[in-house]
């Protein structure tokens, strides 16, 4: 649930703004150090984002007697950041002799270096933003007094959750770690923005509704941890969609599904928690090349060609299971 309110405050302006549903996502990682037994020190990132369904947005001039004009209105946010943390504690769980260097060297010899050759699977939750560029056909033109710029707003900023999962194989020869990896993921990315100002204005609106991916991981492993980069393939199903019925145009509405064919790139650091369990975090870019989008219902705007390049930006945090059996390749000696 939404409320607030954007302040006018020159033009004797109040708009009280709300809303009831939405979604969102909140995402934070941590990597500490351990500088000793007692005292660690790390940097962080988080990155926030939500968005609203539908809402409300009152314009209410002062001294402007009731009713007032009420408007449909959608609202988001995003908001990111990085930080660096240390803390100490005092004590700490010593061994039978009660020395802490013979408790470090007892809980090495334990945290043997993990094996990744093998076949897993697994899933993760995560959030992402596109940004995605409308090419606009439509000259400037002049109404009402005004000039309406070609190429003013034609750009979509969409953000939101995402969930899915993937499955894969490694193969392990000494540090080095490559292996093959297809994801499958469904999202809510959601963005608007005016666009073809040129006709007078109307809304652009880009919804993300699923990903998937192929391709190769190389890495390099130390330990129980794997740092890794990978490459592929991509498929992003979207949702296009212009409402021209509005205020200050009427030239109709409609919603148009188009799945499109990219790139992907992206680097990763996974964690073995057990001989099987492992976590990771993930960021991945994939980049779309120019889609037509038809809009047969929008007479204006279908008599020309509307193109949209779109690029996304993916963070996760997820989990892998790691499977016995490794086929022919055996496991690392």
């Amino acid at each position: 649930m939404f409320t607030g309110q954007d302040d006018h405050n020159f033009r004797e302006l109040l708009l009280p703004e709300s809303a009831k549903t939405g979604n969102g996502i909140m995402l934070e990682t941590i990597l500490s150090y351990a500088v000793t037994s007692n005292w660690n020190v790390g940097a962080g990132g988080r990155y926030w984002a939500w968005n609203t369904d539908t809402g409300t947005e009152t314009f209410n001039f002062l001294g402007e007697p009731p009713p007032l004009t009420v408007q449909l209105g959608r609202f988001n946010t995003e908001r990111y950041g990085f930080f660096l943390q240390s803390d100490y504690h005092w004590g700490g769980a010593a061994n039978d002799d009660g020395a802490p260097e013979a408790q470090r060297a007892k809980a090495a010899a334990v945290m043997t270096a993990a094996d990744w050759t093998g076949f897993y699977l697994g899933g993760y939750l995560g959030g992402g933003w596109s940004d995605d560029r409308w090419s606009d056909p439509f000259g400037s033109t002049s109404s009402f007094g005004l000039t309406n710029i070609a190429g003013f707003g034609d750009t979509v900023h969409s953000t939101g959750p995402l969930g899915g999962g993937q499955i894969g194989f490694d193969w392990q020869a000494g540090p080095w770690v490559v292996g093959l990896q297809g994801e499958l993921a469904a999202a809510n990315l959601r963005g608007e923005n005016t666009c073809f100002s040129g006709i007078g204005g109307v809304d652009c609106q880009h919804f993300v509704d699923n990903i998937g991916t192929v391709g190769a991981r190389f890495g390099y492993a130390f330990g129980q941890s794997l740092i890794y980069a990978k490459a592929g393939a991509a498929r992003v199903g979207s949702t296009y969609a212009i409402y021209g019925n509005n205020g200050g145009s009427n030239v109709g509405n409609e919603t148009v599904d188009k799945t499109a064919a990219g790139w992907m790139a992206g680097v990763g650091l996974q964690y073995a928690l057990t001989k099987n369990w492992s976590t990771l975090f993930e960021y991945e870019h994939i980049g779309i090349s120019n889609v037509t989008v038809p809009f047969p219902a929008v007479a204006l705007v279908n008599t020309q060609t509307i193109g949209v390049k779109q690029s996304l930006d993916i963070l996760k945090l997820g989990v892998n299971y790691k499977l016995d059996w490794t086929g022919p390749f055996g496991t690392r000696g």
